[in-house]
């Protein structure tokens, strides 16, 4: 397989191969397609002038159907009987009446000797049709002493007559190359139909169906043809049948309505059946492939002369010019360099395609070593401005606080926050520091943009809020302040969402202030997580001089506050569907027992995953803060440092302080 596909791979890189390739396969298209054109005009003809003999031969065999008003005697006296009278006696009834001369002096004697030798049974002959008898005065039965001889002569006459049309029809098949003549009666609704003589030919290798069987129509428009002679009043149908042949041959069948009273037009009457005459498709496949491999021996032919004398122009006119541009153009890929010789156009033949090829190569070349020069300097302006963002992304991801560097070791609360952007840099940020010995402030934000605008606006506001927080205030005032220094320098428009609570690490009393930014989602020990929706303001920088409205709530000891931005709800999966925060809130309450770092860890693995191959689109941010409040080591501390008794004593004119504990035991 390697080395076909290495042959395959080495003449489609030869310009020469290609172009003889080329022709090649265009003149045997253009063959294909006139030698289509003539295959289906001729199979056209051919087909037609097919089924139109077989409808002829189907009127030849109508000719023979003079015994109709006998169809119902053939049915009474049965299809076996009938087929062992044709097969055992008419075929060869000669030789069998010399054989078996019949004796009239005792002619009960010698019908029973009839049935016999033709193998038709006392069986058989009982369940011949009663009503074929009604003119005689007595029904025979057995028994009877003259029972074999009124059978005799009854189905004689009946079976002559049955036996006249089906050799007739046999004669024709054979010498018609038809496959099978047969007559059928359809039932009703046209999905099954009933045999009524069935001749196949010698060399068909069918088996002839018995009287009065029972058949499924064929699929391939069978039914629908039944359909119009018998409702139409169509007087011809032939059916071509090359698929669903469940074993057979591809043939033809003709079909012609059989009257009661004839076929000539003046005396017909009720239809009675429809004669049927089939015919293999075995000479029209033979017509139809040798008119192919005729056709096919003279394009190869032709294929073959024009193909030398193409060979011989292309190589001189467009092969060898060709080559001196490819050697040119490969000279100067490797050397970079304009050539010392005679310009390539005067070099390259008369074909103004390739002319103009050449001179488009000097002029390639000319451009080329102008570019490369400019090229070099972008390069290298890109590579600048590509560590630049790189280290943008550095800074911004270090001016994120980290627990375990940025804030001493604290037992009254534990938090961990996560920012992942969408580009290199992200509009969001979190952040959480003391605003003093005993309130933390925790924030999270996004800015309205994306990039290194957003990082830049997030940097800013950032400093902003922190530096106002440890001046003290409520959560309002550190964001109506940052408010009014970012509408004054603000060109762009940028606007940033902002959560901020300053909890008291000691009560669990926290003071809120939302601008703009998703609800939080609080956990409590009676209701686990929720959403607390609360009234909240404009977002900073959005509409200047805007009052920002502030909450506060109580945290108790174990109690948490999961922030995010908006980029965490609206992350959006193949599918369209969001994450949400009803998910949210799901995951959170299933890991309501595990750490803060855990759950920020959960919930951003939860998110990619639900994200699946869908591009992040926005920032992702969140934060996990959990009260613990005072110990109960701290809290007996303090009570024994309440407890505190100070005496004073001067001595010498100094006054001694004299401080006394009184012990506290851990049931107190």
């Amino acid at each position: 397989m390697k080395a076909i596909r290495k042959i395959f791979n080495k003449f489609f890189s030869n310009i020469y191969a290609v172009m003889i390739g080329m022709f090649v396969i265009s003149f045997t298209i253009f063959a294909i397609i006139v030698e289509g054109v003539g295959y289906l005009a001729f199979t056209s003809s051919f087909t037609d002038e097919y089924k139109e003999s077989v409808y002829k031969s189907d009127l030849v065999a109508s000719n023979y159907m003079e015994y109709m008003p006998e169809i119902d005697k053939w049915r009474g006296v049965g299809g076996s009987i009938l087929d062992k009278y044709y097969n055992g006696y008419f075929t060869d009834h000669q030789n069998f009446d010399k054989e078996h001369p019949f004796d009239f002096d005792n002619i009960e004697k010698s019908a029973k000797a009839f049935f016999d030798l033709i193998g038709v049974t006392d069986e058989e002959l009982a369940a011949v049709d009663p009503k074929l008898f009604l003119e005689y005065d007595k029904i025979p039965e057995p028994g009877d002493h003259n029972y074999y001889s009124r059978m005799y002569y009854t189905i004689d006459n009946i079976a002559y007559a049955y036996s006249h049309v089906k050799q007739n029809l046999h004669l024709l098949a054979d010498s018609q190359n038809l496959s099978v003549i047969y007559f059928i009666i359809p039932d009703e609704g046209y999905k099954t139909y009933t045999s009524i003589i069935n001749c196949p030919s010698s060399k068909s290798g069918y088996t002839a169906w018995e009287l009065g069987s029972k058949h499924d129509t064929s699929p391939g428009g069978y039914e629908e043809a039944f359909k119009r002679i018998y409702e139409e009043g169509s007087e011809k149908e032939i059916i071509v049948r090359d698929k669903d042949l469940n074993g057979a041959k591809p043939h033809v069948t003709a079909m012609v309505p059989i009257y009661e009273n004839g076929y000539e037009k003046a005396d017909r009457g009720k239809i009675v059946g429809i004669l049927c005459a089939q015919r293999f498709m075995d000479e029209l496949i033979t017509s139809r492939r040798n008119f192919v491999q005729g056709v096919t021996a003279i394009t190869v032919m032709l294929l073959i002369i024009l193909t030398v004398l193409v060979i011989r122009f292309i190589k001189k006119r467009v092969i060898i010019p060709l080559e001196k541009v490819s050697k040119e153009a490969e000279r100067f890929a490797h050397e970079t360099s304009r050539s010392g010789d005679a310009t390539l156009t005067e070099d390259v033949g008369t074909i103004r395609e390739i002319k103009s090829l050449a001179s488009a190569i000097e002029k390639m070349e000319d451009d080329t070593l102008k570019n490369i020069d400019e090229i070099t300097c972008m390069t290298r302006n890109s590579e600048r401005m590509g560590y630049e963002v790189s280290l943008a992304s550095q800074i911004q991801q270090g001016m994120l606080p980290v627990k375990e560097k940025d804030l001493k070791y604290d037992p009254r609360y534990d938090v961990h926050a996560l920012m992942d952007p969408a580009k290199e840099v992200g509009g969001d940020f979190f952040d959480f520091f003391m605003v003093d010995d005993d309130h933390i402030a925790i924030l999270v934000a996004d800015v309205s943009d994306k990039g290194v605008a957003a990082a830049f606006f997030m940097a800013i506001t950032k400093t902003l809020i922190k530096s106002r927080a440890k001046l003290g205030g409520s959560a309002s005032e550190i964001l109506t302040y940052t408010d009014r220094l970012v509408a004054e320098k603000n060109p762009a428009g940028m606007f940033v969402t902002v959560w901020l609570g300053i909890v008291d690490l000691n009560t669990g009393y926290v003071n809120a202030c939302n601008a703009g930014h998703d609800y939080p989602a609080i956990m409590t020990e009676r209701d686990g997580y929720t959403i607390e929706k609360v009234q909240h303001g404009p977002p900073v920088g959005f509409i200047p001089g805007m009052d920002f409205i502030e909450y506060d709530y109580s945290l108790k000891p174990g109690d948490r506050i999961f922030l995010y931005t908006d980029g965490l709800p609206e992350a959006k999966a193949v599918n369209g569907d969001r994450f949400g925060t009803d998910r949210m809130l799901e995951l959170l309450n299933k890991n309501k027992d595990k750490s803060n770092k855990d759950i920020v860890k959960l919930m951003k693995n939860s998110v990619f995953g639900f994200a699946g191959d869908e591009p992040q689109f926005d920032d992702i941010t969140m934060m996990s803060f959990t009260y613990y409040g005072k110990t109960q080591d701290e809290e007996k501390k303090e009570e024994a440092v309440s407890e505190t008794k100070e005496t004073e004593t001067k001595v010498g004119g100094i006054t001694l302080t004299e401080v006394t504990f009184e012990e506290i035991t851990p049931e107190e």
